[in-house]
């Protein structure tokens, strides 16, 4: 029998991992994100005009999250290669998605059509339930709604892009793999997954309080830094996750998933 997934050691290596490579992981994360980064900006400097704005906040978070996937296969290579006590290489990390783009972008795209479907499904479910409740009630349940489906749903397909990237694999079987991989496991998933969510929740209040007091520009700003840094920190930890469960799994460990890069 699998032992369980160590919640604690995932998120303390993913921050080292992410300390000691973060020139190569903050570029590559940057790379990632610079679509939603330049959307943001049309949004900040007011390039778009106000009745485009509702659908292209819908469009900024749409892009936002296929970045974020993919900003997880460009760090997974150098998150390996740190694991082995190697130094990361921008270039090498950059290879090594490039050859796999193909099963990264189509991982990345089913997976935010599934959350999309899911989340819509669970808005509605949660208002019909809220109707029946107190009004003191809703809130709190709808926070405990949430925390759960993202444990149930989401932490089953945590680690969909570095099977994509490691293993090859197309979106279907990307899938497939993330939930074997996860099966027993969601909720120390959902220990890894929940404070980074957490965190971005912050940073994203942080910034709507200074986009109020400094202006739109200053809330760009601030948006770019969080998204870079936080893409970079939730990417690792997506590839260390991955690691640590092929290693629980299947008994696999660093070197041999590296190999597959050479």
């Amino acid at each position: 029998m699998p032992g369980k997934l160590a919640v604690g050691s995932v998120l303390a290596r993913s921050l080292r991992t992410c300390l000691r490579n973060a020139p190569a992981f903050l570029l590559l994360s940057f790379i990632a994100h610079a679509p939603a980064i330049l959307m943001a900006w049309l949004q900040a400097s007011g390039a778009w005009h106000v009745r485009s704005l509702p659908r292209l906040r819908v469009l900024l978070l749409l892009i936002d999250s296929v970045a974020s996937l993919i900003a997880t296969g460009f760090v997974a290579y150098g998150v390996f290669e740190d694991l082995r006590g190697r130094r990361a290489s921008l270039f090498a990390s950059l290879g090594a998605s490039v050859n796999r783009m193909g099963s990264i972008v189509g991982a990345a795209i089913r997976l935010i059509f599934y959350m999309a479907i899911f989340f819509v499904l669970c808005g509605f479910a949660l208002g019909v339930v809220n109707n029946t409740l107190p009004a003191a009630a809703r809130g709190p349940f709808s926070a405990l709604a949430v925390l759960g489906a993202l444990a149930v749903f989401y932490c089953r397909f945590y680690v969909v892009i570095p099977v994509a990237v490691v293993e090859r694999a197309w979106a279907s079987r990307s899938i497939e793999r993330s939930i074997a991989l996860t099966d027993g496991q969601k909720w120390r998933v959902a220990g890894v997954v929940l404070p980074l969510v957490a965190l971005d929740v912050l940073v994203a209040r942080l910034d709507n309080q200074y986009a109020l007091a400094y202006g739109a520009i200053t809330w760009w700003v601030l948006y770019t830094v969080g998204t870079v840094v936080l893409g970079m920190l939730s990417s690792t930890a997506s590839a260390v996750t991955y690691h640590d469960l092929r290693l629980l799994k299947d008994g696999v460990g660093v070197d041999e998933l590296a190999q597959v890069f050479e």
